[in-house]
């Protein structure tokens, strides 16, 4: 039994310490493509927030710029014009109201 222990644990160094140089290399790459596109992604992320803000300054410009031209006096609407005032209508009838029942 002790042999067969010690018989898979040499197995187990031999193949855990060898030196395998294509493995390391090809653990290398692959780290490094997952680093490249972990950048990559938050590198386009970045951009794409500065464009978006770019372009919502522009539409921002554009739209004030477009409501100064419409308004008469560039900055604000005007006033409203005031309604005419109403005149009261008399009663047609100019009799005294007395009760109905005496």
């Amino acid at each position: 039994m002790k042999k067969i222990f010690f018989l898979n644990g040499f197995c187990l160094w031999l193949t855990g310490c060898g030196n395998d140089e294509a493995a390391k290399e090809a653990l290398v790459q692959k780290e490094i493509a997952v680093a490249v596109k972990a950048y990559r992604e938050q590198r386009l992320k970045d951009c794409r927030e500065n464009i978006y803000e770019k372009a919502n300054l522009i539409a921002d410009s554009i739209l004030i710029t477009r409501a100064k031209m419409l308004s008469p006096n560039g900055s604000i609407a005007p006033k409203p014009v005031k309604p005419v005032k109403p005149t009261l209508k008399e009663d047609l009838d100019s009799v005294e109201v007395k009760p109905l029942f005496r």
